[in-house]
């Protein structure tokens, strides 16, 4: 059967037919190789991008409880030192807000 099918097909058909399927095959087994490598890519970077951002996150917000800590242990030596009175928590308004000279605090 084969040597029949063989004899059918012209030689001018199957000469580029030949030449052409190992290079298309090869062609292609390269774009499957290509796109799960690049796949693989995009993974690690999502994944680096991902980290990154919670790192930044993460120092953000121990800046922003680094400064409230801070501003209470401020507050607390403030009030130690008898520079304010706990008894009369009104009297604190003005120093808190910045509007001990009679000011806004934002100069409005």
């Amino acid at each position: 059967m084969m040597r029949t099918l063989t004899l059918r097909i012209p030689l001018q058909a199957a000469l580029p037919l030949l030449i052409s399927l190992p290079v298309l095959s090869s062609v292609s087994v390269l774009i499957l190789l290509s796109y799960f490598h690049a796949d693989s890519a995009i993974r690690d970077l999502a994944r680096q991008n991902h980290t990154q951002v919670h790192e930044r996150i993460v120092d953000r917000m121990r800046d922003y409880f680094e400064v409230a800590e801070r501003v209470s242990r401020v507050n607390r030596e403030t009030v130690s030192m008898g520079h304010w009175d706990r008894r009369d928590l009104a009297s604190w308004r003005g120093a808190v807000h910045g509007t001990e000279r009679g000011g806004h605090p934002l100069g409005h």
